[in-house]
Formats: C-alpha cells, structure tokens, sequence
C-alpha cells in the first residue's frame, strides 16, 4: 500500500508554484564553460528562477511545513506557524509606525529569534533590512546608519548602551531594544543569568525606546502592493574591492537565485527533515544565504547560536542531529580538536560549506574522518548575495581549488589592467556574471562604475587563475598585491613558503613602504609553542623557494594575528601596526 500521500501533495503544489528546478543546458555548450562536465549527477547547468518576493518564498514554506519546527533557540522550539504568527504581529506594529515600502529597518543584533522576526517583519511591508555587525565601533555604526538612513532601528540593550550618544547624529525615529535571553527557555534563562554579571546584563533604563516583546499588535498586516522582484530587499555593508564602506543593495530575485543555487548545488536537501546550524553571522551574506535563507526556503530546522563555542557546538550536533553545518575553517579546526580529544565521531552532519578563508586539505581530511559529511571549500563576495563558486560534493575535487561556478553563473579571468578575458592558467582578476550579482551600491554610482560593468560582470578584486577543466584558484586581493620595483609579489604566495618552516604556525604579509622600491614584503610570524627562529633563519629558508625580490625584507614575531568574525586575517590591521 502507498503511503505517502502527505509528500505527493506538497510536491504537486511546490510544483504548481515555480519551485521546481528547471535544467537547462546553457547556452553555448560546455565548451565555452569547462566546468559544466564536472558538475555533479543531478545538479543542472541553469536553474529556474521565480519571478517572486522572499516574503513568498516564506509564506510558501509555512504552507507546506505548518507544524514542523522552523528554528531553536536554547531549548525554546518555534513552529513555522508560531515563527509566521510573530512574524505578522511586528509587522503590523511596524505599519502602526507609519514604516512604509522602500524605508530601511535596521538590526544590531547577533543571531536571535529577534533577529529572524525582525528580518522577515520588515520584508513583509515592503521595507528594507539593513543588518549590522553587533561587534562594530560606536563610529563605525554611526557611518552605516548615516548611509543607509532607517527609519527603525531594533539592537541589543547591551549595544544600545555603547552608542546611544551617538544615533543623535543619524535621523532614526523609533528604537527598539532586546535582550539576549529574552526567547530562551526558562531553564536556558536561569543558567544565563546565574552565569552573567550584573555588569554584562545593564538594563534598559533612561530611555525612551521601544521593548521587542510590546511590538503585538492585534490588527493584520495591511496588503502592500507593488513590492517586485527587483526592488532591494537587503543593504549589507561591506569594504569591497576599494576598501571604503558602502552598502550593497541586493533584490529579492539577487537572493532567491542564490538560495535556490546554493539548493540545487548541494543537491541531497531533504525539505523538511535536515537540521542547519546557524553559527554563522546572519547579519553578513555567508550566513544569511547558506544558513538562513537555505533553511527557510528547505523548511529545516535552524538551531540559533548567538556565538561560536566548539564545546556547546558539538553537543547541540549531537542533541538534534545536525544535518547541514556551512562554517568557516576556525570553526572546523575547533570541532576537530574537540570530537578528536574525545574521540567521538560526529555521526549525522551530512553536507559541510566551508568559506570566509582558505580551506586547507589537511584540515578538510580530518574534518571528514570525524565526521560523516563531506567538507566542501565555497567562494562568494557579498555583491554576489554571496555564493558564485563550490567544490562539487560527490566529483571531483582539485587541491587549493575554491571549486566551479555555480548553476546560472559565469566566470572568467581578466587582464588586470586591460580587462581582455585570458586563457586557462593565466592569472588576473576574476570576474563574475549571474541573478545573484547586486543591482548597486545603495546611492553609489562611481563605486558601482567601478566594479560592475554595463554588461554585468561583477570585478570581485581577486586575483586568480582557472585551470583547463575550469576549477577556479584565488592567489590573492588585488589591493594586497605588493608593488616591489615594479614587479607584482602576491603575498599569499610568500605566505606559502613561510609556512613550511617547521617552527611557523601562521604567518601573514603585507607591503611597507620603502624610498627605493616603492614597497617591500613584510612578515608577522607567529611561532609553535617552544619553537625558536629569527628573521635571518626565515629569510634564509625563503631564499630556496623565492625570488629575491619576494623575500620578506622585515620579519615582526607576533603571538597572534588580527582576524575578523569569520576567522579571516585583517591585513589593513597589519599595515596600521607598521
């Protein structure tokens, strides 16, 4: 007898809705596109991409997965329903504000219920989300919310706290605060607070704002009309190609396609029942594509995790059975460490994402012994929404490789200075093509100018080079490029030798400036516990392996190096410390 009648019903209706990928061979055939033949068995070479609003994409998913659970948040399970229900209550508050289509709502907050309620809120009025790193400076807000103009902002007590002098400069009328513990469990709740100071739970006092948990209005969202597919959805701040702040504008059709991209490229998602670890910052684009948007758009759960701890990580992996863990290395280095230590084998993570920083083959073998996934190296930039390339997850997987360019995308290697695109194994600028790329920088045509042509292809400043079968290798950023008596020195290439001296553990370089050559290289090292070496030792090794231009012509041991919250190493912090 045949049973799943349930299943039947909900693929008729997906089907009816657009949401089946379409495969289509692209234009051109796979010789004008090498990687296509390396794609894995079932993942299309174009994908069909619907012409809706992220908001229908979530309605669609609380149709079809109701009563399943749509995150949790420690201990504290919210349904798809509870999760839409909250949804139209802050929504309808939002429109009692007088907030309208087009105007910007801005979050300060790490991941949270608040955060995903908020999020979804603003998208259902037509409003825009402009979501803000939680750990920036007090000035460092301030410019945001200056370019970016919200008229609502919604942040953490504790932040409200460091920037209150501040939002005077930017033309805000409503505050919302919200505290860290508010959606916990009760038990998650006591723990939270037995384990707090006084200190570190100041409360909301002295202030005219908001509380998130009064935003319930008993009225229904009134029906916006005229919210496209091409209007922004989200502002995200990023330093680009330049290094200035600006915000990048991405439509809902920019994130759908990246969602459903991402879908189709891992394939084997099992709607409904796969369990996604949300450790990632939804405030930036990795973590908002691969983690929350892939979870709402597959209808799995989404374990909320305000901040990585490799200890508790393992045990909520464990608790729900954890199925989809997108992660940057650090993370992966700190989950070995702990499984190895106490040689447990994580049993069900199925599908691993790695990006943010170079994946290393050694960190990927051992990643996948103690675990039964597979661990995949990805690459994006927040103007692509991100996602433009990953490594196939069944096919073949080529060393150092950041993998092939996604369904619906087009990649190619152009000469640095005049932009004709180049043969495999050349090395230039990658540039990328596809739905996913922004439609701008909000309010920045010189900036826009200068990264997306009229034609579309998106300059993403990296150096790299594509082999014969089309894998994609980044060597390094073209602002970081060393300009040594004319000769170009990449430092990630200096970088790679100075990291096979047995006493190096990490070590990054950057140019200083120098009266003859214009630069040179220099190198801040960090050395193995108990290990010894100096700059001579160092610049001795690299002799073998290196021009003598290339050699690093100063070396600073340091005990660590400046990362960002993906792990990734700051070398503007580098340059400032010389």
């Amino acid at each position: 007898m045949r049973m799943p009648i349930v299943a039947d019903v909900k693929k008729i209706i997906a089907k009816l809705s657009g949401f089946f990928f379409t495969a289509k061979r692209a234009k051109g055939g796979p010789e004008f596109k090498p990687w296509l033949k390396h794609y894995d068995a079932g993942v299309p070479n174009e994908i069909y991409i619907p012409e809706i609003t992220l908001n229908d994409l979530f309605q669609r998913t609380v149709r079809l997965h109701r009563n399943q659970t749509a995150f949790c948040y420690f201990g504290r399970k919210f349904s798809y329903r509870q999760f839409d229900k909250a949804v139209e209550r802050v929504a309808a508050v939002l429109q009692e504000f007088g907030l309208l289509k087009g105007d910007r709502v801005a979050l300060i907050l790490p991941n949270t219920p608040q955060f995903l309620i908020s999020y979804w809120a603003a998208l259902r009025i037509g409003a825009i989300v402009v979501p803000l790193n939680p750990l920036l400076s007090g000035p460092e807000i301030a410019t945001s919310l200056n370019i970016a103009e919200p008229r609502l902002l919604i942040l953490l007590d504790r932040i409200y706290n460091k920037i209150q002098h501040r939002l005077t400069e930017c033309a805000i009328q409503y505050i919302v605060l919200t505290s860290i513990e508010s959606f916990m469990s009760v038990q998650a709740r006591v723990i939270y607070f037995m384990k707090s100071t006084f200190a570190a739970r100041e409360r909301r006092t002295k202030t005219r704002a908001i509380a998130f948990e009064k935003l319930a209005a008993d009225t229904k969202v009134r029906s916006v009309k005229g919210v496209k597919p091409s209007d922004a959805a989200v502002l995200l701040f990023t330093g680009g190609v330049t290094g200035t702040s600006k915000a990048v504008a991405l439509t809902h059709k920019n994130l759908l396609a990246n969602v459903l991209q991402t879908r189709a490229w891992l394939g084997d998602l099992r709607d409904g029942t796969d369990v996604v670890i949300g450790v990632l910052p939804f405030f930036h684009s990795y973590g908002m594509t691969v983690c929350h948007h892939l979870a709402i758009q597959s209808g799995s759960m989404l374990i909320v995790e305000p901040r990585f701890n490799a200890q508790r990580v393992v045990r909520l992996i464990k608790k729900y059975k954890v199925t989809i863990f997108p992660g940057v290395p650090t993370m992966y280095r700190a989950i070995v460490d702990n499984v190895s230590a106490a040689k447990k084998r994580l049993e069900h993570v199925r599908v691993c994402v790695s990006g943010g920083a170079p994946l290393s083959p050694d960190l990927k073998r051992q990643f996948e012994a103690w675990t039964a996934s597979t661990l995949v190296e990805g690459y994006g930039l927040t103007e692509a929404s991100p996602l433009t390339h990953c490594n196939p997850l069944a096919g073949e997987q080529h060393v150092g490789s950041i993998g092939l360019p996604c369904p619906n995308t087009q990649a190619r290697i152009v000469h640095l200075k005049s932009g004709r695109p180049l043969a495999p194994e050349a090395l230039g600028e990658l540039q990328v093509k596809g739905p996913q790329v922004m439609a701008s920088y909000w309010r920045n045509d010189a900036e826009t100018k200068y990264v997306l042509s009229a034609d579309g292809w998106l300059s993403t400043g990296d150096i790299a080079r594509m082999d014969k079968d089309g894998f994609f290798y980044i060597v390094d950023r073209k602002k970081d490029i060393i300009l040594i008596g004319g000769f170009n020195v990449y430092p990630s290439e200096v970088e790679a030798v100075l990291h096979q001296h047995p006493c190096v553990k990490e070590c990054a370089v950057t140019g200083v400036e120098d009266d003859y050559y214009g630069q040179v290289a220099k190198a801040f090292v960090v050395l193995y516990a108990g290990e010894q070496c100096d700059e001579e030792d160092l610049q001795l090794f690299c002799q073998e392996k290196l021009a003598r231009y290339k050699i690093p012509r100063y070396v600073e041991f340091v005990d660590d190096l400046p990362r960002n919250f993906l792990g990734k190493v700051v070398r503007r912090k580098l340059k400032r410390a010389t």
